[in-house]
């Protein structure tokens, strides 16, 4: 063991080896790194994942020290391996299916035709339900073969290395497009004047605090998600902090969430100040834009 190592790490590490990596959240996690932290921490158990079927448990279990148990049926069943073919002919070419994907296993562009590259498809079905015509062909790719017996060490290494590298880039792209758009902000904000249409004083100031509302909406959700992420440490929160990272918050938001025995905290975000608040709440998460919830 590395000195300084985490065991909780190490043992998380070992899990997610261990995993299909098909990436298709049936165990209630937004990847199968998420998963594998949950089970390490055993805030979820080892029968989650359907790709990986009875044989996955059994290795999860191994790996545990735990008990081999049947596969939770509220996460799926088990089942044959299977492929996704698009019906070109119904295509329509709106890419929902492309931003779906978790392994960039879908190609087209805007308006244009879209094609599945088979080798790649992990079978997820992620595609399937935000497709606005349903012209997404689900296809057995495996015979009577279930759970790993369906899948292998190479193609879960593929998918695992596709998905790390798909997160990769959408972060990259989305981090490099809000950076465009704020430094067209801040030029805009340098010489108001020379790039608007209007000279009426009262107008441009206007406008100025429009920007300064953006840039400053901009700079605080940053901060949110930076600090929210260096306080998950309760597996709801961190789930949460996923959905948060995708949605636009207010330029001050509070972020309380449930502890045992009902008591929540959570704090508050600004650009340029955060303060601990506490407050008796139910279980769950939630986004408030008012203080006095927390009083």
């Amino acid at each position: 063991m590395t000195s300084g190592a985490n065991p909780g790490d190490l043992l998380a590490a070992r899990i997610l080896d261990a995993l299909p990596q098909t990436q298709c959240t049936r165990c209630g996690y937004p990847d199968c790194a998420s998963y594998a932290q949950a089970i390490s921490r055993g805030e979820a158990g080892i029968n989650q994942c359907p790709p990986g079927g009875a044989d996955g448990v059994a290795r999860l279990a191994l790996l545990t020290g735990q008990a081999a148990i049947p596969l939770d049926p509220e996460f799926g069943i088990e089942a044959p391996r299977s492929v996704v073919f698009i019906d070109e002919a119904w295509c329509i070419g709106c890419t929902l299916c492309i931003k779906a994907c978790p392994t960039d296993a879908i190609i087209g562009s805007n308006k244009r035709m879209h094609t599945v590259i088979e080798a790649l498809c992990t079978g997820c079905d992620l595609c399937l339900p935000v497709c606005p015509v349903d012209c997404i062909v689900v296809e057995n790719a495996s015979g009577t073969a279930t759970g790993w017996q369906a899948w292998s060490p190479g193609l879960a290494a593929q998918a695992r290395e596709r998905y790390e590298f798909s997160s990769y880039r959408r972060k990259r792209d989305a981090d490099e497009a809000a950076k465009k758009l704020e430094e067209k902000a801040h030029i805009k904000l340098a010489d108001l004047a020379a790039h608007s249409q209007h000279t009426d004083p009262a107008v441009l100031d206007q406008k100025r605090q429009v920007i300064e509302a953006a840039l400053e909406r901009s700079s605080s959700r940053r901060l949110t998600i930076s600090l929210l992420k260096a306080e998950a440490t309760d597996v709801a929160l961190r789930k949460f902090v996923d959905q948060v990272e995708k949605a636009t918050l207010p330029s001050m938001v509070m972020v309380c969430f449930s502890m045992a025995g009902g008591t929540g905290s959570g704090y508050w975000f600004t650009p340029s100040a955060r303060l601990r608040c506490s407050r008796s709440s139910g279980s769950g998460l939630e986004l408030c834009n008012s203080r006095a919830v927390c009083a």
